[in-house]
């Protein structure tokens, strides 16, 4: 429903939803373009999936293609002098892939282009044993690494371009994570379609959330942060339980910030504008500050972040245009000390708030991007993150203790007027309060190729929620809950090599949990009921 000029096609797949035949004959009609649009195109109109995983040859050029022939012809006229082949998996999806380049002498690598988004997909052993997949809480390889990741290195032009659009840039880059889509900081997180539901409820969400080594939420929605100065993101995909625990069924989502610099003085700065098709104008902007404050121990980085998504949605009854535009801002700050008792600590605050003026959807049988109620349906988020992380070597091994504290106000507004007919008007309002204490301190060592690791996390999750009928401004009904988590886990993992090419991972995590449950205002609080769990998630793997 919206397009912008800022909006940018995944790079890394592009992805159209199809039910026809690969050799039946079609009509086509695509023009000369990049590739991955181009691609996009054909899948569109022969109504298949053409997937790119490459951004490298998404945006190459393409020829197009016109005229009535097999989708197989098609896509061979598309991928001439693109040095890239086509792979049909199966009737409905095709991948498209570049070809190896030639074998020639090293040279130094080209530096990035800072209008792409970069994708470490290392071409060699070497080069892979290089890259670290910090998400696992060791030092693993990312060819050791026992399951599958997607790593994401973000150039700053990509940063700059995108980081206002938070979670839904990355969503757009990576075929395996998806959302709600129920608006900014109000989605919940998929990976492969694993989810529970669309709402906020007692139990941990599917997908688990990480800045760095920090926790970002338990069941509340993703508070969006802006990737404005973030360096690279890592998605480990599939269960992750035995160093995740419950929130990681679906796999984790870590993004790694860019750290303070600590014997240079360095900003940088960022100003966007945007148009939306049939609807407002939008800007973005943001800033970084990196200071020393002791030359080589003490450093601040400060980020500063504002946006403005202009709406695309009319209300004819209430006569209004362009309801649902979003409002954003906030800041990041970290503060690290070196050589403080031989240890490494930062000490970081995360502050954003996501505004809604109207509800993000539109109603069946209503004109295209039109939707008639009788009263806005605003939601606010405002998050709040303080934390504290030390790292320390031990001989070989290395010591993390992360502590973190999140205060997640949430506010929804829904128009509930249809249920009482058109005498009044009905609000109902959610408010949801959530506190979340989290704290993990962990040891590993093993080096890239025999990683191990072994840790005790314990979280604390204190959710408040109240809700409000109100009907024409003088009745209000009023009924809330409070849910409380308590867990204590200790966990391990281990990886050997068994043979040249096969390395054997083992781990567990054994977790104590107590859920208890009552209503707000409730006089027999001290009967709430409650329930105590005990588990053990084990992993074995084979790489």
């Amino acid at each position: 429903m919206r397009t912008a000029s800022t909006a940018i096609l995944a790079a890394g797949c592009v992805t159209v939803f199809c039910t026809a035949q690969a050799a039946h004959a079609e009509q086509f009609d695509v023009p000369p373009g990049r590739f991955g649009d181009v691609a996009a195109a054909v899948g569109a109109q022969a109504h298949i999936t053409v997937a790119i995983p490459d951004p490298k040859v998404a945006g190459r050029r393409s020829g197009g293609v016109r005229g009535t022939m097999s989708v197989r012809t098609a896509l061979a006229h598309i991928v001439r002098g693109a040095d890239a082949d086509i792979v049909f998996y199966n009737s409905r999806m095709v991948g498209i892939v570049g070809r190896p380049p030639p074998s020639r002498p090293a040279r130094p690598p080209m530096p990035a282009s800072p209008h792409r988004l970069v994708v470490s997909v290392p071409t060699d052993e070497a080069a892979a044993a290089d890259i670290v997949v910090t998400a696992s809480k060791q030092p693993t390889s990312l060819t050791n690494f026992p399951g599958s990741v997607r790593l994401v290195v973000l150039d700053r032009g990509w940063a700059a371009r995108n980081g206002a659009r938070g979670t839904a840039a990355i969503t757009a880059t990576m075929p395996i994570l998806g959302a709600t889509n129920l608006g900014p900081a109000r989605n919940k997180l998929f990976i492969r379609g694993i989810a529970d539901s669309s709402f906020n409820g007692p139990t941990q969400a599917t997908v688990g959330q990480y800045l760095g080594d920090v926790r970002l939420n338990y069941n509340a929605p993703d508070p969006n942060l802006n990737l404005y100065d973030v360096q690279r993101i890592e998605v480990l995909t599939g269960p992750q339980g035995s160093l995740y625990g419950a929130s990681s069924l679906g796999g984790i989502m870590r993004l790694e910030p860019n750290p303070p610099d600590m014997d240079h003085v360095s900003a940088t700065a960022s100003v966007g504008g945007s148009t939306t098709h049939l609807g407002g104008m939008g800007a973005d902007g943001a800033t970084m500050i990196n200071l020393p404050v002791v030359a080589g121990r003490v450093a601040l980085r400060l980020v500063t972040f504002a946006a403005h998504e202009p709406g695309y949605i009319d209300d004819p009854s209430r006569g209004l245009r362009n309801v649902n535009a979003t409002t954003s801002y906030g800041q990041r700050m970290t503060l690290r000390i070196t050589d403080l008792a031989e240890a490494t600590v930062d000490l970081g605050v995360v502050i954003q708030n996501t505004s809604d003026e109207d509800g993000q959807y539109t109603l069946r049988g209503d004109p295209p991007l039109t939707r008639r109620t009788a009263l806005p349906q605003p939601f606010d988020n405002t998050y709040y993150l303080g934390f504290l992380t030390a790292r320390r070597t031990l001989g070989r091994a290395e010591l993390v203790s992360t502590t973190s504290v999140v205060r997640h106000d949430l506010q929804t507004v829904f128009d509930a007027t249809a249920l009482y007919g058109s005498e009044s008007t009905a609000q109902f309002q959610e408010d949801n309060h959530i506190t979340l204490l989290s704290h993990e301190t962990r040891v590993s060592g093993g080096g890239a190729l025999a990683p191990w690791v072994a840790g005790v996390a314990s979280i604390y999750n204190d959710s408040r929620s109240s809700r409000a009928l109100e009907i024409s401004g003088d009745q209000t009904y009023d009924s809330g809950v409070v849910n409380r988590q308590l867990e204590l886990a200790l966990f391990g993992q281990l990886s050997r090599p068994i043979a040249q090419t096969l390395t054997g991972t083992i781990g567990g995590r054994f977790t104590l949990s107590r859920s208890t449950g009552a209503l707000i205002g409730d006089v027999a609080r001290r009967d709430e009921p409650s329930r105590h769990d005990r588990r053990f998630s084990a992993m074995l793997a084979l790489d």
